[in-house]
């Protein structure tokens, strides 16, 4: 399970908001931020 920091956390809220025009929760930056990180593994291996 991934663990990020609270400013890892306020920067995605802070995006979400800023350029998507949404306002997330801290457990949908979480998840974002998964997804992302799963991403660039996925990206990393092939």
């Amino acid at each position: 399970m991934f663990k990020f920091s609270e400013q890892l956390r306020k920067e995605a809220i802070e995006y979400f908001s800023d350029v998507c025009h949404v306002n997330i929760s801290h457990e949908e930056a979480d998840e974002y931020l998964r997804s992302l990180s799963s991403l660039c593994s996925a990206l990393i291996d092939f």
